[in-house]
């Protein structure tokens, strides 16, 4: 890098080749690994639970970041205190958007953490705190590798982005984020990569999310009465709930294989939440349950919706006084891309090449806003980033090394594709 630049950047011409440009892009990563450590603890250190915060502080430290960086971050915001953050760099067609959501899920019982969940505190070789692997590590990898390609943009022949959005773990339904800026055309991407964690698997689809929310309507009597007593008044919706739930937990839809999640099957999860009941006196006239069902292409939600409402009918049949509502408030498609996809076989290639292992290439259970990109025609990989563990569990945590290590095979990829 020039000193006599304050941007940073290199004119036209300074680097002759794709190899040396690699080069450089992962030594300047290299001198800013300790940035790169500093920017995920600063974020994993703003709490974003959804539900709980607003992810307004994290993406204010996140468009801070890139303005030092020397990039223009815009803030779409569809939600007082829920922005999203873009950016973008280079000129040309092709376009590579990597893609992180700004929130986390609750933190859990406390007491099951063995450090402060918003410490950022790193031990081991391993960085600790909630949001750490899902999915701030891959939020600060993919800043300062913008930061870093911005050295160097005269040299590409395509753009890059940077999509920081709200609101996924609230079930990926993309309300706040990825629907907007993709109708606003802030996403014009050709492919895409979710910065999940994860190098062992490079995800290319997700399983489908079918979330049901069913209410048992029941009828209260006083559990010491007469009326009850004699079966002439009162409903238990209670054990009518755990009536279809226990119905639900046995039921096996039918589903085909699919060469896209090769030893996957549809799983279903029955009272994921669940409550019931008014005091302690009453037969119970209400209970409420959630219904979590991942499936595989092919498996109509439709037709499950209306297997469970039959299920649920054939219980009210039995209790004259009991009628069950269903609601679908999540239904989200499983989705999936081709291996042969470029940024597939590119983000494979320098994963093996830097790590000695080659990626399984697979669809992965856990659903995400993949499928809306996909939908929308950019072909994207679901997930595939700094490695680490504990997602959604007591001491989620990154490894420190997969930081750099996720940015080098980022880079790589990049660069592979937008110098053809």
């Amino acid at each position: 890098m020039r000193r006599d630049d304050p941007a940073g950047r290199l004119p036209p011409g300074r680097l002759s080749g794709r190899a040396a440009l690699r080069t450089a892009v992962w030594q300047r990563l290299a001198a800013r690994e300790d940035e790169l450590v500093a920017l995920c603890q600063q974020l994993v250190r703003i709490p974003s639970v959804n539900g709980v915060h607003f992810e307004q502080g994290v993406v204010d430290a996140v468009a801070a970041a890139l303005r030092v960086l020397g990039l223009a971050p815009e803030m779409p915001t569809f939600e007082p205190g829920r922005p999203n953050v873009v950016a973008t760099l280079g000129t040309g067609r092709a376009g590579l958007l990597f893609l992180a959501h700004s929130d986390t899920v609750a933190v859990g019982e406390s007491s099951h953490w063995t450090v402060d969940p918003f410490g950022g505190e790193v031990r081991a070789g391993r960085l600790y705190s909630r949001g750490a692997c899902d999915n701030k590590a891959g939020l600060a990898v993919a800043v300062v590798l913008l930061g870093i390609l911005h050295e160097f943009e005269a040299e590409l022949n395509g753009r890059v982005l940077l999509a920081c959005i709200p609101d996924e773990e609230s079930g990926a339904t993309g309300r706040l984020g990825i629907m907007p800026l993709l109708e606003a055309g802030l996403l014009s991407a050709t492919q895409a990569i979710y910065t999940y964690p994860g190098l062992d698997v490079l995800a290319i689809g997700h399983r489908g999310l079918l979330r049901l929310r069913a209410r048992a309507i029941g009828e209260a009597a006083h559990t010491g009465g007469d009326e009850w007593e004699r079966g002439e008044r009162g409903a238990n919706a209670v054990t009518a709930m755990a009536r279809l739930l226990l119905a639900v937990e046995q039921w096996q839809p039918p589903f085909q294989p699919s060469p896209a999640f090769p030893n996957r099957r549809p799983v279903i999860t029955p009272g994921t939440l669940i409550r019931g009941g008014r005091m302690e006196s009453m037969v119970p006239p209400d209970c409420e349950a959630m219904i979590d069902m991942r499936l595989l292409p092919g498996q109509e939600s439709q037709t499950l919706i209306e297997e469970v409402r039959a299920m649920a009918d054939a219980i009210a049949r039995e209790r004259p006084r009991v009628h069950f509502e269903i609601e679908t408030p999540v239904d989200l498609p499983a989705a999936f891309i081709p291996a042969e996809t470029p940024i597939v076989q590119r983000l494979a290639h320098w994963a093996e090449a830097l790590t000695g292992r080659r990626p399984a290439i697979a669809g992965v259970g856990p659903a995400n806003e993949g499928y809306l990109l996909i939908q929308a025609g950019i072909p994207t990989v679901c997930g595939f980033g700094p490695p680490g563990g504990n997602a959604h569990a007591a001491d989620e945590y990154v490894e420190v090394a997969g930081l750099l290590l996720a940015a080098k095979i980022y880079a790589a990829a990049a660069l592979d594709l937008l110098m053809e």
